[in-house]
């Protein structure tokens, strides 16, 4: 097995071989991972956040038609209205209770933290974001035709994933998380209370927790809490340390 990348390039080069096989099965895939490639800063982190998706939203051919690259997108990205914004409030609540939860900001001050869209391109580019199914799809996935998916290049995932030695791996919806499951081996622990979600914990993934797909029609506050909670029980669980050699 080659050794772990350690550098934003040798992460990039990593995953564009492997995307190189995976197109020999599925050629119309939607290259994703460590966002912003070669300028990525997602292994120097203390505290590396996946995002695991079920697959790209591009019914309408915007991303395909444009290079077919996910990670080389963040600027765009950066000023979606929908996904994205409460992907970033997310990912900035968990770095920061991962570190220390008495830095975790209250719900309007993430708001206000994450108004410039520099400040957002450059936590964008601190985040991996990885879709189960690589083939693009619309804005409903059917879950039959993910697991089909997953079937078929669950190896190439399970390498591709590999890659990025989370500290946190936030599931968009409960059958990823299940399908991550499966594919790890791992038993699902259900939530200790209303306030907090489904979990496991796995060498691979970190602390793995089912959440809700970013785009659920659930308010910005009540994810943003919700998340909050879910962290604050499990935070013994999780392994922090330095960055990624």
């Amino acid at each position: 097995m080659a050794p772990a990348p350690t550098t934003a390039r040798q992460l990039w080069l990593a995953e564009n071989r492997l995307f190189t096989l995976w197109q020999r099965r599925q050629p119309t895939l939607l290259r994703d991972g460590a966002l912003g490639g070669e300028h990525s800063t997602y292994l120097t982190q203390p505290v590396r956040i996946l995002f695991a998706l079920k697959e790209p939203n591009d019914s309408g051919g915007r991303w395909s038609g444009n290079g077919a690259d996910l990670r080389l997108h963040t600027a765009a990205f950066a000023d979606l209205r929908s996904t994205f914004p409460v992907t970033l409030l997310l990912a900035l609540l968990a770095r920061q209770i991962a570190i220390d939860p008495a830095l975790a900001l209250s719900f309007q001050s993430a708001r206000e933290q994450l108004r410039s869209r520099d400040a957002r391109i450059h936590l964008l580019q601190s985040l991996a974001l990885v879709n189960l199914k690589k083939t693009p799809g619309g804005p409903v996935c059917n879950d039959r035709s993910l697991g089909t998916s997953v079937g078929e290049t669950g190896d190439l995932l399970l390498r591709q994933l590999a890659l990025y030695r989370p500290h946190i791996t936030i599931a968009g919806g409960s059958s990823v998380h299940s399908l991550l499951a499966q594919l790890t081996g791992c038993g699902v622990q259900p939530a200790a209370t209303p306030r907090t979600r489904p979990f496991f914990s796995d060498a691979r993934l970190g602390l793995c927790l089912s959440f809700f797909h970013p785009q659920a029609t659930k308010g910005y506050e009540y994810l943003y809490t919700l998340l909050r909670e879910t962290l604050l029980q499990h935070r013994d669980a999780l392994t922090i340390g330095a960055p990624a050699p």
